[in-house]
This record gives structure tokens, C-alpha cells and sequence, in this order.
């Protein structure tokens, strides 16, 4: 058995927040599940659909039966809502992957609440990433509407007036997992270890 964990952030300016999730991350499969090893596939990336996600489509390439996968929320998971979600775990399903949510542990595959259940409560969560993703999108929009309303110069300069070219997309480019070796907490000496 592998645990795969899968970590994203949207834009390079949230660094914090990718740290953030690592930690967690490999905390809880040290603190809570007691293991020692696990596979990181990261990637910063928006993309609602998962072609525009190579990271999570490495992942799912890569999951063997028994493997775990560990998410840290449904968000970061996938910002395609309700149907997104249930693919993905349905797919994880068929292949004998089993998940956990860090953060909502009552979507993990082994949780005690009906199968059903547990559809409905992913499917309010992705409406919820849904709606606030909707505000921040509202917002951003009035507040380049107010921008150019106070004459300010908005965007680049335009393809071939002196800017590269769009760098051709690394879509379908796997992007390979990092091997990582937990470390342990002794107990006795507070010291960690490396394992």
C-alpha cells in the first residue's frame, strides 16, 4: 500500500498556504494514520476540468489497489463542484483507492455515514467552493471596472509587441510525485528521527 498525498494552490503568491497543506499533510499520515512514507504529487493550478490538471491525472495513473489517497479538503481536490468530486472518488472506488479528507473527515471512504450521505454532504461542499469562488471572481471584476474608471492602464502589452509568445501548455507532461521519508517524534527523548 501507498499513501498518495495530493496538495494544490491556485497561484505561485500563495506559497504560505502550499506549506501550510504540506505540513498538515504529512503530519496527519505520521500522527494519524502512523506511517512513514508517502508519495506528494503538488502542483499550483486552477483549472476546474482535470486536463488542466496534471498533477491530480498523475496521481489517479499512478494509484494502485489498497493505496490511500489523502486530500487535505474537497476544494483543493477539485474546483469542478459536485460532479468533479463524485468522478474522481468514484474512480478512486473502482480501482480499490481509498481517500481521506484531512479536513472533513467525515467524506473518507471508511467514515461510518451512509454512502449516500456522504454524496450530499460533498456535493454542499462543492457548492459552497462554488459560490466563493463566484464572489472572488465578482469582486476582481468590479474592481478592475473601478480601476479603469479611474483612467488606470490595465493588462500587457500585446503578442508580438515585444512579449514572448505563450509557452506552449505542459498539460499532458506527468508531473512525478516527490518521495517522501517521515520523520518520527521519540517520545522518550523529544527528539525526532528520521525514519
Amino acid at each position: 500500500m501507498n499513501v498518495r498525498i495530493y496538495l494544490r494552490v491556485s497561484r505561485e503568491t500563495e506559497a504560505e498556504i502550499f506549506e501550510n497543506q504540506r505540513a498538515i499533510a504529512i503530519a496527519y499520515v505520521r500522527d494519524k494514520l502512523g506511517l512513514e512514507n508517502a508519495l506528494v504529487y503538488s502542483e499550483i493550478v486552477s483549472a476546474k476540468t482535470i486536463l488542466g490538471r496534471r498533477g491530480l491525472r498523475t496521481l489517479l495513473r499512478d494509484v494502485a489497489p489498497q493505496d490511500l489517497v489523502v486530500f487535505t479538503a474537497p476544494s483543493r481536490m477539485t474546483r469542478g463542484g459536485a460532479g468533479a468530486a463524485l468522478g474522481i472518488l468514484e474512480y478512486l472506488q473502482a480501482h480499490n483507492v481509498y481517500w481521506h479528507f484531512i479536513e472533513y473527515p467525515i467524506l473518507n471512504y471508511d467514515s461510518s455515514i451512509p454512502t449516500w450521505m456522504r454524496d450530499m454532504i460533498l456535493a454542499v461542499f462543492a457548492a459552497l467552493d462554488q459560490a466563493y469562488s463566484d464572489r472572488i471572481k465578482e469582486a476582481t471584476r468590479r474592481g478592475l471596472a473601478k480601476a479603469r474608471a479611474a483612467g488606470k492602464k490595465l493588462g500587457g502589452a500585446r503578442r508580438g509587441a515585444g512579449r514572448p509568445s505563450k509557452l506552449r501548455s505542459l498539460a499532458d507532461v506527468p508531473l512525478e510525485p516527490e518521495a517522501v521519508e517521515i520523520q518520527r517524534h521519540d517520545e522518550t527523548h523529544g527528539e525526532t528521527q528520521q525514519s
